[in-house]
């Protein structure tokens, strides 16, 4: 019975967060970069080890005043915003997963 509900308790939480990601794609908007900070994140392995991976998150301001954060692996990051800098103008249409750099 116990499986039972865990299971439940998963495919719960799947659903939630189709719903937040699907509505989170569906949203348009267009905004300035203000901030762009890069940090390392240490994880501990398995076989008793550590990795780091770099991080960088842009911060922007939409238009109509909303703060928001955009939060990507370094590699991700170069690939989809290789020069991006702050004061760049960031547009994301409705169905996107990312803004574009205009």
């Amino acid at each position: 019975m116990e499986t039972f509900y865990g299971i439940l308790v998963a495919v719960a939480l799947a659903v939630v967060i189709m719903v937040f990601q699907s509505r989170k794609k569906k949203e348009s908007w267009s905004g300035v970069v203000v901030d762009i900070k890069k940090k390392i994140i240490t994880k501990e392995q398995d076989e008793g080890g550590f990795t780091e991976e770099e991080y960088v998150s842009v911060f922007y301001k939409t238009d109509n005043g909303k703060k928001g954060k955009i939060q990507l692996k370094k590699y991700h990051f170069d690939t989809l915003f290789p020069d991006l800098k702050i004061g760049d103008r960031l547009v994301k249409d409705a169905g996107e997963d990312y803004p574009k750099v205009v």
